[in-house]
Formats: structure tokens, C-alpha cells, sequence
């Protein structure tokens, strides 16, 4: 009669660890599988965050030195045709159109979850401004669920444009401009008297 129950306790055991993995086994499978599509994600964060901050620095550059965006190569007839106020009062249309067109060939491969819905890019006298927007997609329905609050997203930096050459340009107009007008070096004096040298 033991054996019997020995045999039968036996029995129950592996029913119920059988019963216990059934329940286990997807919870491990959908946390394997938030895990891999997590990883994803934030390789394609990422990679957009890099490719949005090597293109910034890129346009900064080009922006100075009338640099192509893709090659590098610069450009002096064009730099010596913008003039001297060009940063003041120049149009930087085109300008803005290439780099928007060079972040968009950038953001078209390598990424595993993530479309890129637009990409935008304005420039200033002083600054350059790109934002991308993201949409991402998860195949699977828990997962996705999961991820509903990361399924949209915009990303957007900015950068300076810093151009001494062309400051001081601006700047050597200015003041011989100021220095031959009439009562500025009577104005000058006066300020020495008041303020000391």
C-alpha cells in the first residue's frame, strides 16, 4: 500500500510541475522577447542620436566654409562671391534643403524598428536646427503594448555656428566705417575723459 501512494505522490509532483511551467514558460518568453525588441529600440535611438549629431557638426562646418555636406570639398568661388554681410542678410534656403537631404540618406539603412516619419532642418544666422521624427513598430501584440508609449518620438538638436573669420570681416567694416565719420574721434576723446584710458 505504500508504494501505491509513494507511486501516486509521485505522480502529482510531476503533474504539478508540469501545471507551473505551463504558466512559467510565457512569462519568460514575452520578458526574452521585451528584451530583444528593448535592445532594438535603443540601438535605433541610438544610432539616430549619432547620425543627428555628426550632421550638425558637418553643417556647422559647411555653413562656414561653403563645404559640400557629402564630400567635403570646399568651395572658395563661392565664398568669395557671398560678400561680407552674408551671414547678416544672406538666404540660407539652399542650404538647409542639403542638409535635410543628407540627414535623410543617413537615416535610411541600419535601423531594425524604427521608420523615420520626417526629418527637418533650419538654418539660422547663428544656429542649426534639426529635428527628426520617429515612429516605431512592434510586430508582436503584448510587446507592443508594452512599448506604446515609445511607438512615437521627435528628436531634436542644436548647434551653433561659429565663424570668427567672418566676425572679424564684420567687424573691420564697422569700425572703419565708424572711425571716418565725423565727430567720432571728438565723442572718442570725450568717453577717454569721463571713463579714463
Amino acid at each position: 500500500m505504500t508504494l501505491r501512494k509513494r507511486m501516486l505522490s509521485k505522480q502529482t509532483l510531476q503533474g504539478s510541475m508540469t501545471v507551473e511551467a505551463a504558466f512559467v514558460m510565457p512569462i519568460v518568453i514575452f520578458v526574452v522577447f521585451a528584451l530583444l525588441y528593448l535592445s532594438f529600440y535603443l540601438h535605433d535611438k541610438c544610432r539616430i542620436q549619432g547620425i543627428i549629431n555628426k550632421t550638425l557638426h558637418k553643417a556647422s562646418i559647411t555653413l562656414k566654409h561653403e563645404a559640400d555636406i557629402d564630400t567635403g570639398n570646399l568651395s572658395y568661388e563661392t565664398i568669395g562671391e557671398r560678400g561680407v554681410f552674408y551671414l547678416l542678410m544672406g538666404n540660407n534656403d539652399m542650404e538647409a534643403s542639403q542638409i535635410q537631404q543628407y540627414l535623410q540618406q543617413e537615416l535610411s539603412e541600419g535601423l531594425f524598428l524604427t521608420r523615420i516619419a520626417e526629418v527637418n532642418s533650419e538654418v539660422g544666422k547663428t544656429k542649426v536646427k534639426l529635428s527628426v521624427e520617429t515612429e516605431t513598430s512592434v510586430s508582436l501584440y503584448w510587446v507592443k503594448q508594452l512599448f506604446s508609449s515609445l511607438a512615437h518620438g521627435t528628436i531634436k538638436e542644436d548647434s551653433g555656428i561659429h565663424n570668427p573669420a567672418e566676425t572679424l570681416r564684420q567687424m573691420e567694416v564697422v569700425l572703419d566705417s565708424g572711425s571716418r565719420m565725423k565727430g567720432v574721434s571728438q565723442l572718442k576723446d570725450k568717453l577717454e575723459g569721463i571713463f579714463g584710458k
